[in-house]
């Protein structure tokens, strides 16, 4: 009788075991949300329960407006349709956590959407018959909602709006600034608000490049309670011509990722862009690649943790990619390896075009939910075949034990681009020797960027961190 119980208390034991491992083993969920006409979605909820976006008109991507503003449900796939009628232009650019609110344009002006009703909102004078939008949603301590947008009469003449419950914000003045040498902005428009509505990404929009070296293109900037910090930063031989492309910020406003556009101030200089990340609290910016790369930073968690599509135009035939070790890792390689989704379910997105093309069936990637476990990109060029990826973690942890620990990038690495020297990570010093072992310059560091004077050659470039007490050595050709 005792050895039958201890039998069955074993096996028991043994069922629970297997039951917990069941429990803790972790799986993914791909949700295809392939639409049967030109849909584009655009955003996630912060949890990454739902997304928002439109379609274009006609399914031409070429016109100007947009009709059936939806919301998805990213567990289910399902579509819900916030326009019944098709001649009525909107498109939802935010949607709440409970997929009951979104926030976008309704009839080309801004509005918002809650209990099956579109809700205009009040355009500052002047601006009535101007076509606009709400781009971004927040709640301030106060429990107050805060949206805000913008809108345009024509190329030349643009404004930044601010609501508080649904009312025009009358007094609410932006600091408007420009860099020391540019004109006045042509466009101006809003690009993130934090989900505390004290943070706010603005870009200064410019209508052409630079005509015979001039100034003449975009100011991206953040807006705090009390300070306004301009992202750019000068590049030797870009120094009046930087300017940041496609920036976005991230939720809890501490991080805004893009990319830095060079055009040179003459053809020898040639351009490129440089992909950064930007700590807001410490105003660093950190160089993630240099333009040889070819690799564009394109969202970020609010943990700071970056995905990167290859870099190239505004098709979603882009590859995208996540960042370990200093190696960029296809996402579909860890998605399938390290997550449990299948390479049946992303084959699934493939389009005959991204089949001849030879890319990525994962195409590239629109958003990502704040903790980075819901990912949402697009793998058709016709941007019907959008689809979400549910983690049971985030794809920077190849392990696939949970770890929310805050990333930062100290990764030390050095790249050469233009006479300047390119730092990626937290660097604090710099010792450069040639390859006979001579050292031949070495700097504290203030700014990722640094201009160099040394001749045609290889170099190695030793890089202290010093809060990690870390040391790591990069090679350098300069020709």
């Amino acid at each position: 009788m005792k050895k039958t119980l201890i039998l069955l208390l074993h096996i028991v034991n043994c069922l629970f075991c297997i039951e917990l491992c069941a429990e803790e083993k972790y799986t993914g969920k791909f949700v295809n949300m392939t639409a049967t006409d030109a849909a584009e979605v655009y955003a996630l909820s912060e949890n990454g329960q739902w997304a928002c976006g439109a379609h274009f008109a006609n399914g031409d991507m070429n016109q100007a407006f947009y009709v059936y503003g939806s919301i998805w449900n990213t567990q289910t796939g399902e579509r819900i349709y916030l326009e019944e009628d098709p001649t009525i232009p909107c498109a939802t650019y935010w949607v709440n956590n409970e997929g009951t609110f979104a926030a976008g344009a309704h009839y080309d002006q801004p509005a918002y959407y809650i209990n099956g009703l579109w809700h205009s909102l009040e355009m500052p004078r002047g601006y009535d018959n101007a076509v606009g939008e709400v781009s971004a949603v927040g709640f301030n301590d106060n429990g107050d909602t805060i949206m805000i947008g913008w809108a345009y009469t024509a190329a030349t003449r643009g404004t930044i709006m601010r609501w508080i419950n649904g009312e025009l914000d009358k007094e609410f003045k932006y600091r408007n600034t420009v860099r020391e040498w540019e004109t006045k902005a042509e466009m101006e428009r809003t690009r993130g608000l934090s989900k505390d509505a004290k943070v706010y990404l603005i870009s200064l929009d410019h209508c052409l490049l630079p005509v015979n070296g001039g100034g003449n293109l975009p100011t991206t900037y953040v807006m705090t309670e009390d300070t306004t910090i301009i992202i750019e930063r000068s590049i030797k031989g870009y120094d009046r011509v930087s300017f940041v492309s496609g920036a976005e910020l991230s939720r809890n406003g501490k991080w805004v990722v893009g990319s830095i556009y060079g055009v040179g101030l003459t053809p020898e200089d040639g351009e490129g862009a440089i992909s950064f990340l930007y700590e807001i609290e410490t105003d660093r910016l950190q160089i993630l690649e240099g333009r040889e790369q070819g690799m564009m930073a394109c969202t970020v968690d609010d943990y700071g943790r970056v995905l990167y599509c290859r870099g190239g135009g505004g098709t979603p035939l882009r590859k995208p990619f996540v960042k370990r070790e200093n190696e960029f890792i296809p996402l579909e390689e860890i998605l399938v390896k390290y997550d449990g989704i299948t390479a049946e379910q992303i084959d699934a997105i493939m389009t005959d075009e991204v089949e001849e093309a030879g890319e990525d069936d994962l195409g590239t990637l629109y958003d990502v939910s704040a903790d980075g476990r819901t990912i949402l990109g697009c793998g058709g060029p016709a941007k019907k075949y959008n689809w979400v990826a549910h983690l049971s973690h985030s794809v920077h942890d190849m392990d696939p034990n949970v770890n929310d620990t805050p990333i930062s990038y100290n990764n030390l690495a050095a790249f050469y681009s233009a006479d300047n020297i390119i730092l990626s990570g937290m660097v604090d010093k710099i010792e450069i020797y040639d390859l006979k072992g001579s050292l031949v310059m070495q700097e504290n560091i203030s700014s990722a960027f640094l201009p160099t004077n040394l001749k045609n050659g290889i170099y190695v470039i030793k890089l202290y961190n010093y809060k990690t007490n870390t040391i790591t050595t990069s090679k350098i050709v300069i020709k």
